[in-house]
Protein backbone atom coordinates (compact mmCIF):
# COMPACT_ATOMS: atom_id res chain seq x y z
CA UNK A 1 0.00 0.00 0.00
CA UNK A 2 1.42 3.34 -1.04
CA UNK A 3 1.72 6.43 1.10
CA UNK A 4 -1.38 8.64 0.72
CA UNK A 5 -0.84 11.92 -1.07
CA UNK A 6 -1.07 15.28 0.63
CA UNK A 7 -4.31 15.97 -1.21
CA UNK A 8 -5.88 12.76 0.17
CA UNK A 9 -4.70 13.59 3.69
CA UNK A 10 -6.20 17.06 3.38
CA UNK A 11 -9.60 15.76 2.26
CA UNK A 12 -9.82 13.03 4.90
CA UNK A 13 -8.70 15.39 7.67
CA UNK A 14 -11.22 18.03 6.66
CA UNK A 15 -14.02 15.44 6.62
CA UNK A 16 -13.08 14.11 10.07
CA UNK A 17 -12.86 17.64 11.45
CA UNK A 18 -16.39 18.35 10.16
CA UNK A 19 -17.72 15.12 11.69
CA UNK A 20 -16.13 16.01 15.03
CA UNK A 21 -17.74 19.45 15.02
CA UNK A 22 -21.14 17.89 14.25
CA UNK A 23 -20.67 15.45 17.15
CA UNK A 24 -19.87 18.34 19.50
CA UNK A 25 -23.02 20.20 18.37
CA UNK A 26 -25.18 17.10 18.81
CA UNK A 27 -23.80 16.54 22.32
CA UNK A 28 -24.48 20.17 23.25
CA UNK A 29 -28.04 19.95 21.89
CA UNK A 30 -28.62 16.71 23.76
CA UNK A 31 -27.33 18.22 26.99
CA UNK A 32 -29.34 21.44 26.87
CA UNK A 33 -32.26 20.53 24.59
CA UNK A 34 -34.25 17.73 26.29
CA UNK A 35 -33.90 18.41 29.99
CA UNK A 36 -37.35 16.99 30.85
CA UNK A 37 -36.36 13.53 29.64
CA UNK A 38 -33.17 13.74 31.66
CA UNK A 39 -35.18 14.54 34.81
CA UNK A 40 -37.51 11.58 34.21
CA UNK A 41 -34.54 9.29 33.76
CA UNK A 42 -33.01 10.61 36.98
CA UNK A 43 -36.29 9.97 38.85
CA UNK A 44 -36.42 6.41 37.53
CA UNK A 45 -32.85 5.91 38.72
CA UNK A 46 -33.79 7.20 42.19
CA UNK A 47 -36.82 4.88 42.27
CA UNK A 48 -34.57 1.91 41.51
CA UNK A 49 -32.17 2.94 44.27
CA UNK A 50 -35.11 3.36 46.68
CA UNK A 51 -36.14 -0.19 45.74
CA UNK A 52 -32.65 -1.44 46.60
CA UNK A 53 -32.85 0.16 50.05
CA UNK A 54 -36.44 -1.02 50.53
CA UNK A 55 -35.60 -4.66 49.72
CA UNK A 56 -32.83 -4.54 52.27
CA UNK A 57 -35.11 -3.08 54.96
CA UNK A 58 -37.83 -5.62 54.08
CA UNK A 59 -35.41 -8.42 54.80
CA UNK A 60 -34.45 -6.92 58.15
CA UNK A 61 -38.07 -6.30 59.19
CA UNK A 62 -39.25 -9.80 58.18
CA UNK A 63 -36.54 -11.32 60.37
CA UNK A 64 -37.54 -8.92 63.14
CA UNK A 65 -41.18 -10.16 63.11
CA UNK A 66 -39.93 -13.71 63.59
CA UNK A 67 -37.73 -12.58 66.51
CA UNK A 68 -40.63 -10.66 68.10
CA UNK A 69 -42.78 -13.79 67.88
CA UNK A 70 -40.09 -15.72 69.70
CA UNK A 71 -39.85 -13.04 72.39
CA UNK A 72 -43.64 -13.14 72.92
CA UNK A 73 -43.38 -16.87 73.61
CA UNK A 74 -40.06 -16.93 75.50
CA UNK A 75 -39.40 -13.47 76.96
CA UNK A 76 -36.69 -14.92 79.21
CA UNK A 77 -34.57 -15.64 76.08
CA UNK A 78 -34.79 -12.07 74.76
CA UNK A 79 -31.00 -11.54 74.77
CA UNK A 80 -30.34 -14.70 72.74
CA UNK A 81 -33.15 -13.95 70.29
CA UNK A 82 -31.94 -10.35 69.84
CA UNK A 83 -28.71 -11.58 68.28
CA UNK A 84 -30.63 -12.58 65.14
CA UNK A 85 -31.21 -8.94 64.17
CA UNK A 86 -28.11 -6.92 65.08
CA UNK A 87 -29.52 -3.81 63.35
CA UNK A 88 -32.05 -3.23 66.17
CA UNK A 89 -30.83 -0.98 68.97
CA UNK A 90 -33.09 -2.32 71.77
CA UNK A 91 -35.63 -5.10 72.44
CA UNK A 92 -38.43 -4.78 75.03
CA UNK A 93 -41.14 -7.00 76.48
CA UNK A 94 -43.93 -4.99 78.19
CA UNK A 95 -47.01 -6.23 80.04
CA UNK A 96 -50.58 -5.01 79.75
CA UNK A 97 -49.74 -2.12 82.07
CA UNK A 98 -46.91 -0.96 79.77
CA UNK A 99 -44.30 -2.01 82.31
CA UNK A 100 -41.02 -3.44 80.99
CA UNK A 101 -40.64 -7.07 82.08
CA UNK A 102 -37.64 -8.07 79.92
CA UNK A 103 -35.22 -6.07 77.80
CA UNK A 104 -32.04 -6.16 75.77
CA UNK A 105 -30.21 -2.87 75.17
CA UNK A 106 -27.56 -2.12 72.58
CA UNK A 107 -28.02 1.58 73.34
CA UNK A 108 -27.94 2.76 76.94
CA UNK A 109 -31.07 4.91 76.69
CA UNK A 110 -34.56 3.52 76.21
CA UNK A 111 -36.89 5.56 73.98
CA UNK A 112 -40.31 6.85 75.01
CA UNK A 113 -42.82 4.75 73.07
CA UNK A 114 -45.64 6.51 71.29
CA UNK A 115 -48.93 5.90 73.05
CA UNK A 116 -50.60 5.76 69.65
CA UNK A 117 -48.68 2.62 68.78
CA UNK A 118 -49.66 0.83 72.03
CA UNK A 119 -53.26 1.98 71.76
CA UNK A 120 -53.57 0.34 68.37
CA UNK A 121 -52.21 -2.90 69.77
CA UNK A 122 -54.66 -2.76 72.68
CA UNK A 123 -57.44 -2.07 70.21
CA UNK A 124 -56.81 -5.38 68.44
CA UNK A 125 -54.03 -4.70 65.91
CA UNK A 126 -51.58 -7.62 65.68
CA UNK A 127 -48.54 -5.71 64.41
CA UNK A 128 -47.71 -2.03 64.40
CA UNK A 129 -44.91 0.19 63.09
CA UNK A 130 -44.61 3.54 64.81
CA UNK A 131 -42.17 6.05 66.17
CA UNK A 132 -40.46 6.66 69.47
CA UNK A 133 -38.37 9.52 70.77
CA UNK A 134 -35.13 9.56 72.77
CA UNK A 135 -35.38 12.73 74.82
CA UNK A 136 -31.74 12.69 75.95
CA UNK A 137 -30.48 12.56 72.34
CA UNK A 138 -33.24 14.51 70.63
CA UNK A 139 -33.54 11.75 68.01
CA UNK A 140 -36.36 9.65 66.61
CA UNK A 141 -36.53 5.85 66.58
CA UNK A 142 -38.60 3.32 64.70
CA UNK A 143 -40.69 0.94 66.84
CA UNK A 144 -41.90 -2.42 65.54
CA UNK A 145 -44.49 -3.84 68.01
CA UNK A 146 -46.21 -7.23 68.09
CA UNK A 147 -49.28 -7.88 70.32
CA UNK A 148 -49.21 -10.67 72.91
CA UNK A 149 -52.59 -12.16 73.92
CA UNK A 150 -53.40 -13.48 77.38
CA UNK A 151 -55.12 -16.84 77.98
CA UNK A 152 -58.59 -15.37 77.63
CA UNK A 153 -57.64 -13.59 74.40
CA UNK A 154 -57.36 -10.11 75.90
CA UNK A 155 -54.34 -7.82 75.52
CA UNK A 156 -51.48 -9.24 77.51
CA UNK A 157 -48.56 -7.04 76.46
CA UNK A 158 -46.26 -6.47 73.50
CA UNK A 159 -42.84 -7.39 72.14
CA UNK A 160 -40.99 -4.35 70.78
CA UNK A 161 -37.94 -3.81 68.57
CA UNK A 162 -36.40 -0.34 68.45
CA UNK A 163 -34.37 0.84 65.42
CA UNK A 164 -32.36 4.03 65.65
CA UNK A 165 -31.38 6.37 62.83
CA UNK A 166 -28.21 4.34 62.40
CA UNK A 167 -30.32 1.92 60.36
CA UNK A 168 -30.61 4.65 57.70
CA UNK A 169 -26.91 5.46 57.98
CA UNK A 170 -26.11 1.94 56.86
CA UNK A 171 -28.61 2.26 54.00
CA UNK A 172 -27.04 5.54 52.86
CA UNK A 173 -23.60 3.94 53.01
CA UNK A 174 -24.79 1.29 50.56
CA UNK A 175 -25.59 4.13 48.10
CA UNK A 176 -22.03 5.48 48.20
CA UNK A 177 -21.10 7.20 44.96
CA UNK A 178 -24.68 8.10 44.01
CA UNK A 179 -26.35 11.51 44.02
CA UNK A 180 -28.65 10.60 46.96
CA UNK A 181 -28.36 13.12 49.77
CA UNK A 182 -31.27 12.24 52.14
CA UNK A 183 -33.26 9.13 53.13
CA UNK A 184 -36.42 8.95 55.27
CA UNK A 185 -39.28 6.61 56.21
CA UNK A 186 -42.99 7.47 56.45
CA UNK A 187 -45.93 5.44 57.78
CA UNK A 188 -49.33 4.88 56.20
CA UNK A 189 -50.44 8.33 57.41
CA UNK A 190 -47.43 9.96 55.68
CA UNK A 191 -45.92 10.86 59.02
CA UNK A 192 -42.12 10.94 58.99
CA UNK A 193 -40.69 8.33 61.35
CA UNK A 194 -36.95 8.43 60.57
CA UNK A 195 -34.87 10.93 58.61
CA UNK A 196 -31.19 10.89 57.74
CA UNK A 197 -29.05 13.16 55.50
CA UNK A 198 -25.44 13.08 54.37
CA UNK A 199 -25.34 16.82 55.04
CA UNK A 200 -26.59 18.91 57.96
CA UNK A 201 -29.86 19.81 56.24
CA UNK A 202 -33.29 19.03 57.67
CA UNK A 203 -36.27 17.57 55.88
CA UNK A 204 -37.97 20.97 55.61
CA UNK A 205 -34.86 22.47 54.03
CA UNK A 206 -34.58 19.68 51.48
CA UNK A 207 -38.26 20.01 50.60
CA UNK A 208 -37.85 23.70 49.90
CA UNK A 209 -34.78 23.17 47.72
CA UNK A 210 -34.76 21.80 44.20
CA UNK A 211 -34.69 18.04 44.82
CA UNK A 212 -35.76 14.97 42.89
CA UNK A 213 -37.65 12.20 44.79
CA UNK A 214 -37.55 8.42 44.66
CA UNK A 215 -40.13 6.28 46.56
CA UNK A 216 -40.60 2.58 47.39
CA UNK A 217 -43.42 0.87 49.35
CA UNK A 218 -42.19 -1.85 51.72
CA UNK A 219 -43.86 -5.25 51.43
CA UNK A 220 -43.46 -6.34 55.03
CA UNK A 221 -44.78 -3.15 56.72
CA UNK A 222 -46.99 -0.16 55.86
CA UNK A 223 -43.86 2.00 55.46
CA UNK A 224 -42.42 3.84 52.49
CA UNK A 225 -38.78 4.60 51.69
CA UNK A 226 -38.08 8.06 50.27
CA UNK A 227 -34.82 9.20 48.64
CA UNK A 228 -33.95 12.80 47.84
CA UNK A 229 -31.24 13.91 45.43
CA UNK A 230 -30.38 17.47 44.41
CA UNK A 231 -31.60 18.11 40.89
CA UNK A 232 -28.21 19.31 39.65
CA UNK A 233 -26.38 16.37 41.21
CA UNK A 234 -28.86 13.89 39.70
CA UNK A 235 -28.21 15.39 36.25
CA UNK A 236 -24.45 15.63 36.80
CA UNK A 237 -23.67 12.32 35.11
CA UNK A 238 -25.59 13.43 32.03
CA UNK A 239 -23.74 16.76 31.98
CA UNK A 240 -20.38 15.10 32.57
CA UNK A 241 -20.91 12.70 29.70
CA UNK A 242 -22.01 15.54 27.45
CA UNK A 243 -19.04 17.71 28.32
CA UNK A 244 -16.74 14.74 27.77
CA UNK A 245 -18.22 14.13 24.32
CA UNK A 246 -18.02 17.84 23.50
CA UNK A 247 -14.42 18.11 24.70
CA UNK A 248 -13.25 15.01 22.85
CA UNK A 249 -15.10 16.05 19.68
CA UNK A 250 -13.61 19.55 19.75
CA UNK A 251 -10.15 18.10 20.35
CA UNK A 252 -10.52 15.80 17.35
CA UNK A 253 -11.86 18.68 15.29
CA UNK A 254 -8.85 20.78 16.25
CA UNK A 255 -6.39 17.99 15.45
CA UNK A 256 -7.96 17.05 12.13
CA UNK A 257 -8.42 20.69 11.22
CA UNK A 258 -4.75 21.32 11.87
CA UNK A 259 -3.83 18.30 9.77
CA UNK A 260 -6.05 19.51 6.95
CA UNK A 261 -4.59 23.01 7.09
CA UNK A 262 -1.05 21.68 7.08
CA UNK A 263 -1.76 19.35 4.14
CA UNK A 264 -3.19 22.21 2.06
CA UNK A 265 -0.25 24.32 3.11
CA UNK A 266 2.08 21.67 1.69
CA UNK A 267 0.03 21.48 -1.51
CA UNK A 268 0.34 25.23 -2.07
CA UNK A 269 4.09 24.85 -1.78
CA UNK A 270 4.59 27.43 0.92
CA UNK A 271 6.64 25.01 3.00
CA UNK A 272 8.99 24.57 0.04
CA UNK A 273 9.52 28.32 -0.13
CA UNK A 274 10.38 28.35 3.59
CA UNK A 275 12.84 25.50 3.13
CA UNK A 276 14.50 27.29 0.21
CA UNK A 277 14.75 30.50 2.21
CA UNK A 278 16.24 28.62 5.16
CA UNK A 279 18.71 26.80 2.91
CA UNK A 280 19.73 30.08 1.26
CA UNK A 281 20.27 31.67 4.66
CA UNK A 282 22.35 28.68 5.76
CA UNK A 283 24.50 28.83 2.63
CA UNK A 284 25.04 32.55 3.08
CA UNK A 285 26.17 31.90 6.63
CA UNK A 286 28.56 29.15 5.47
CA UNK A 287 29.88 31.40 2.70
CA UNK A 288 30.58 34.19 5.16
CA UNK A 289 32.28 31.75 7.52
CA UNK A 290 34.46 30.24 4.79
CA UNK A 291 35.35 33.69 3.49
CA UNK A 292 36.31 34.77 6.99
CA UNK A 293 38.50 31.72 7.57
CA UNK A 294 40.20 31.96 4.16
CA UNK A 295 40.93 35.64 4.82
CA UNK A 296 42.49 34.75 8.17
CA UNK A 297 44.53 31.93 6.64
CA UNK A 298 45.83 34.17 3.85
CA UNK A 299 46.74 36.73 6.49
CA UNK A 300 48.76 34.04 8.24
CA UNK A 301 50.49 33.09 4.97
CA UNK A 302 51.33 36.74 4.39
CA UNK A 303 52.78 37.05 7.85
CA UNK A 304 54.82 33.86 7.43
CA UNK A 305 56.37 35.08 4.17
CA UNK A 306 57.06 38.52 5.63
CA UNK A 307 58.83 36.97 8.63
CA UNK A 308 60.83 34.68 6.33
CA UNK A 309 62.20 37.52 4.22
CA UNK A 310 63.97 38.93 7.27
CA UNK A 311 66.39 35.99 7.18
CA UNK A 312 67.00 35.92 3.38
CA UNK A 313 70.46 37.02 2.25
CA UNK A 314 72.01 37.24 -1.19
CA UNK A 315 73.23 33.65 -1.03
CA UNK A 316 71.10 31.47 -3.35
CA UNK A 317 71.22 28.38 -1.08
CA UNK A 318 70.03 30.39 1.87
CA UNK A 319 67.18 31.87 -0.18
CA UNK A 320 66.15 28.38 -1.34
CA UNK A 321 66.15 27.18 2.28
CA UNK A 322 63.93 30.05 3.38
CA UNK A 323 61.51 29.55 0.52
CA UNK A 324 61.36 25.81 1.25
CA UNK A 325 60.54 26.55 4.87
CA UNK A 326 57.85 29.01 3.82
CA UNK A 327 56.36 26.46 1.42
CA UNK A 328 56.40 23.89 4.21
CA UNK A 329 54.47 26.23 6.48
CA UNK A 330 51.93 26.98 3.80
CA UNK A 331 51.55 23.26 3.17
CA UNK A 332 50.77 22.67 6.85
CA UNK A 333 47.92 25.18 6.49
CA UNK A 334 46.75 23.49 3.31
CA UNK A 335 46.57 20.16 5.13
CA UNK A 336 44.18 21.73 7.63
CA UNK A 337 41.72 22.68 4.86
CA UNK A 338 42.17 19.26 3.29
CA UNK A 339 41.13 17.64 6.56
CA UNK A 340 38.14 19.99 6.78
CA UNK A 341 36.51 19.03 3.50
CA UNK A 342 37.07 15.35 4.27
CA UNK A 343 35.15 15.59 7.59
CA UNK A 344 31.41 15.97 8.14
CA UNK A 345 32.09 18.27 11.09
CA UNK A 346 33.39 21.45 9.49
CA UNK A 347 34.31 23.06 12.80
CA UNK A 348 37.06 20.57 13.82
CA UNK A 349 39.81 18.44 12.32
CA UNK A 350 40.94 14.96 13.32
CA UNK A 351 44.33 15.42 14.96
CA UNK A 352 45.59 11.88 14.30
CA UNK A 353 44.86 11.95 10.56
CA UNK A 354 46.33 15.45 10.25
CA UNK A 355 49.59 14.59 12.04
CA UNK A 356 50.03 11.42 9.97
CA UNK A 357 49.65 13.41 6.73
CA UNK A 358 52.01 16.09 8.04
CA UNK A 359 54.62 13.49 9.02
CA UNK A 360 54.45 11.90 5.56
CA UNK A 361 54.80 15.28 3.82
CA UNK A 362 57.75 16.43 5.96
CA UNK A 363 59.56 13.12 5.47
CA UNK A 364 59.13 13.43 1.71
CA UNK A 365 60.28 17.08 1.74
CA UNK A 366 63.29 16.91 4.10
CA UNK A 367 64.15 13.23 4.29
CA UNK A 368 64.60 12.62 0.59
CA UNK A 369 68.38 13.27 0.75
CA UNK A 370 69.06 12.08 4.34
CA UNK A 371 68.29 8.87 6.31
CA UNK A 372 65.75 10.43 8.69
CA UNK A 373 62.18 9.12 9.11
CA UNK A 374 59.14 10.79 10.62
CA UNK A 375 56.54 8.78 12.60
CA UNK A 376 53.29 9.80 14.29
CA UNK A 377 51.84 8.19 17.42
CA UNK A 378 48.52 9.90 18.22
CA UNK A 379 45.81 8.88 20.69
CA UNK A 380 42.49 8.03 18.95
CA UNK A 381 39.47 10.36 18.88
CA UNK A 382 41.42 13.57 19.31
CA UNK A 383 40.24 16.69 17.50
CA UNK A 384 40.92 20.42 17.66
CA UNK A 385 38.84 23.37 16.52
CA UNK A 386 39.44 25.18 13.26
CA UNK A 387 40.76 28.20 15.16
CA UNK A 388 43.44 26.05 16.84
CA UNK A 389 44.19 23.75 13.89
CA UNK A 390 46.26 26.19 11.79
CA UNK A 391 48.51 27.40 14.65
CA UNK A 392 49.00 23.77 15.78
CA UNK A 393 49.98 22.74 12.26
CA UNK A 394 52.48 25.58 11.93
CA UNK A 395 53.88 24.83 15.37
CA UNK A 396 54.39 21.12 14.60
CA UNK A 397 55.83 21.97 11.18
CA UNK A 398 58.36 24.36 12.72
CA UNK A 399 59.51 21.93 15.40
CA UNK A 400 59.92 19.05 12.91
CA UNK A 401 61.73 21.32 10.45
CA UNK A 402 64.17 22.43 13.19
CA UNK A 403 64.79 18.78 14.06
CA UNK A 404 65.67 17.97 10.44
CA UNK A 405 67.94 21.00 10.16
CA UNK A 406 69.88 20.77 13.44
CA UNK A 407 69.42 17.35 15.11
CA UNK A 408 71.07 15.23 12.39
CA UNK A 409 74.22 16.98 11.11
CA UNK A 410 76.63 15.46 8.57
CA UNK A 411 74.11 12.94 7.20
CA UNK A 412 73.41 11.31 10.54
CA UNK A 413 70.43 8.86 10.55
CA UNK A 414 67.57 9.13 13.02
CA UNK A 415 63.88 9.42 13.73
CA UNK A 416 61.54 12.31 14.44
CA UNK A 417 58.44 11.27 16.44
CA UNK A 418 55.15 13.20 16.60
CA UNK A 419 52.73 12.48 19.43
CA UNK A 420 49.45 13.68 20.92
CA UNK A 421 47.46 12.63 23.99
CA UNK A 422 44.63 14.04 26.12
CA UNK A 423 45.25 15.10 29.69
CA UNK A 424 42.87 14.54 32.62
CA UNK A 425 41.76 18.18 32.56
CA UNK A 426 40.59 17.81 28.92
CA UNK A 427 43.57 19.57 27.32
CA UNK A 428 45.90 18.01 24.76
CA UNK A 429 49.67 17.53 24.89
CA UNK A 430 51.50 17.72 21.53
CA UNK A 431 55.05 16.43 21.35
CA UNK A 432 57.90 16.47 18.80
CA UNK A 433 60.96 14.44 19.72
CA UNK A 434 64.14 13.28 17.99
CA UNK A 435 67.10 11.04 18.77
CA UNK A 436 69.62 13.45 17.32
CA UNK A 437 72.59 15.33 18.77
CA UNK A 438 70.51 17.36 21.19
CA UNK A 439 69.74 21.04 21.54
CA UNK A 440 72.56 23.56 21.82
CA UNK A 441 71.88 27.17 22.67
CA UNK A 442 74.74 28.45 20.46
CA UNK A 443 74.06 26.19 17.44
CA UNK A 444 74.07 27.62 13.95
CA UNK A 445 70.31 27.40 13.77
CA UNK A 446 70.02 29.90 16.52
CA UNK A 447 71.76 32.61 14.55
CA UNK A 448 68.60 33.96 13.05
CA UNK A 449 66.25 32.47 15.62
CA UNK A 450 63.26 32.84 13.34
CA UNK A 451 62.03 29.26 13.92
CA UNK A 452 62.06 29.52 17.69
CA UNK A 453 60.55 32.99 17.61
CA UNK A 454 57.71 31.63 15.49
CA UNK A 455 57.24 28.71 17.92
CA UNK A 456 56.96 31.13 20.82
CA UNK A 457 54.52 33.35 18.91
CA UNK A 458 52.28 30.40 17.98
CA UNK A 459 52.40 29.08 21.54
CA UNK A 460 51.21 32.44 22.85
CA UNK A 461 48.45 32.53 20.20
CA UNK A 462 47.20 29.11 21.39
CA UNK A 463 47.45 30.19 25.06
CA UNK A 464 49.57 27.05 25.48
CA UNK A 465 52.70 26.19 27.45
CA UNK A 466 55.87 24.70 25.93
CA UNK A 467 58.79 22.96 27.54
CA UNK A 468 61.93 21.24 26.29
CA UNK A 469 63.42 17.97 27.49
CA UNK A 470 66.86 16.54 26.76
CA UNK A 471 70.26 18.02 26.27
CA UNK A 472 73.46 17.79 24.17
CA UNK A 473 73.98 14.23 22.98
CA UNK A 474 70.65 12.87 24.26
CA UNK A 475 68.17 14.12 21.68
CA UNK A 476 65.50 16.78 22.10
CA UNK A 477 61.78 16.56 22.89
CA UNK A 478 59.38 19.53 22.79
CA UNK A 479 56.05 19.24 24.64
CA UNK A 480 53.28 21.77 23.93
CA UNK A 481 50.35 21.72 26.43
CA UNK A 482 47.15 23.05 24.84
CA UNK A 483 44.42 24.34 27.20
CA UNK A 484 41.00 22.58 27.23
CA UNK A 485 38.67 23.78 24.48
CA UNK A 486 34.94 24.51 24.97
CA UNK A 487 32.79 21.36 25.05
CA UNK A 488 30.97 22.16 21.82
CA UNK A 489 34.29 22.43 19.98
CA UNK A 490 35.69 19.23 21.49
CA UNK A 491 32.56 17.20 20.63
CA UNK A 492 31.94 18.67 17.13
Amino acid sequence: MGIPSNRTIARVSASLAAVSLVAACVAAAWMFGNKGEAIRNAELTLAREAGIVGERLDGIFRTTTVVLGGISREPENIAELALSVPEAANYLFVDDQDRVRASFYRRPTSPSISSRTLQRLKGGSRFEAGEAFIASEGARSLILAQRIDSVDGSYGGAALAVFSERLLDDALASLLGTAVESLYLTDDADAVILFRSRTKTTLSETAEASYLPGTYQLRSLPLRVHLLAPRDAALASRYHLSWLVIGVSLAFALVFGAMSWYAFFVIRGENRADELALELKHRESLFREVSHRVKNDLQIVRGVLNLGTECVDMDGARAREVLLAAESRIRSISLVHEQLYKRAALATIDLGSYMEDLALYLEESYGADRPVSVVANVESNLSVSMDAAVPCGLLLNELVTNAFKYAFPEGRAGTVALGASRRQDGGIDLSVGDDGVGFEEDSDGAACGFGLEMVKSLTDQLRAKIRREGGPGSGTRWIVSLPPEPRECAEA
